[in-house]
């Protein structure tokens, strides 16, 4: 009984320390974002620049494209990117998304995230970080201090605050008599 209480505490150490770790699915959601107001026409053509890009990798077989669905306004668009079987590429699917945020990052008026996909919703960040509070200028004073924080810090990519700006818009005010 002894050794094999030994033998578990052996076994236990080379275990990974991560309650739900990465698993190698062979696709993954590249999010593509512009700003806030961007007509639908324009996150399109934005959109294609992106698509250009990632059909010079053979290890992408296909894309499926969404933008502004239910869920997310016209400026954002979701890119389900497919995979090659994981015995036919030399990266992983983790390696292949930090690869591609090194190589696409030149085009301008977007901002790109990478997630896995999820069974219930939009991709989850691995972290999260919500700030409330009645005072909207007060909680975004707050987040953009949090963000300047974790911004450089080693390992951290794809940082975002869902805070939106204002949307565009027309007040019409009827002069009425």
């Amino acid at each position: 009984a002894f050794l094999a209480l030994i033998g578990s505490f052996v076994l236990a150490s080379k275990l990974g320390t991560e309650f739900m770790p990465n698993q190698d699915q062979g696709k993954f959601i590249l999010t593509v974002k512009a700003a806030s107001g961007t007509s639908l026409q324009k996150t399109i053509s934005l959109t294609d620049s992106v698509l250009a890009q990632l059909k010079k990798y053979p290890e992408i077989v296909n894309t499926f494209t969404t933008i502004g669905n239910q869920n997310q306004p016209v400026n954002v668009a979701s890119i389900l990117v497919l995979m090659s079987p994981k015995q036919e590429r030399k990266l992983g699917v983790q390696d292949f998304m930090n690869k591609l945020r090194n190589e696409i990052r030149s085009i301008s008026g977007i901002a790109l995230w990478y997630g896995a996909p999820s069974s219930v919703g939009p991709p989850q960040k691995q972290m999260q970080i919500s700030i409330t509070g009645r005072d909207l200028d007060v909680s975004k004073q707050l987040a953009d201090q949090v963000y300047k924080i974790f911004q450089n810090g080693p390992g951290l990519v794809d940082l975002e605050s869902s805070l939106e700006e204002s949307k565009p818009e027309i007040q019409i005010k009827l002069k009425r008599d």
